[in-house]
């Protein structure tokens, strides 16, 4: 249960969740203004874990006043989606595109699109 605070104090929270996934942790997220690296391995990571996972991981979609729109991959703790997220963290920490070849296309389908018209 959340706690309170009078409107003149600072809010130990900034943001209420009322979801069916209460608890489960943000592990990846992108939004509309998200660049090709940040959308591909979204993209890319997200589509393995739930195919993996379908059980312990979810989407979680929400507009946003500053950035338009947001998309968060949650995993339910405990789960080995947790293991599997912290790994593709560590990953990402040394090289920042998941998987190459996705970008790739990401990329190209992006570029030919812009040439249309």
């Amino acid at each position: 249960m959340p706690t309170f605070e009078p409107i003149t104090s600072k809010p130990e929270h900034s943001f209420a969740y009322y979801g069916e996934n209460e608890g489960w942790l943000v592990t990846l997220g992108q939004s509309r203004d998200s660049d090709q690296v940040e959308r591909s391995n979204f993209q890319f990571i997200s589509s393995s874990i739930l195919t993996a996972y379908p059980d312990d991981a979810a989407i979680e979609r929400m507009s946003h006043w500053a950035v338009g729109w947001v998309e968060y991959l949650l995993v339910r703790p405990g789960s080995p989606a947790v293991k599997v997220m912290s790994d593709w963290r560590e990953v990402l920490d040394i090289y920042p595109i998941a998987n190459d070849e996705h970008y790739e296309i990401l990329v190209a389908n992006e570029e030919e699109g812009d040439d249309v018209g």
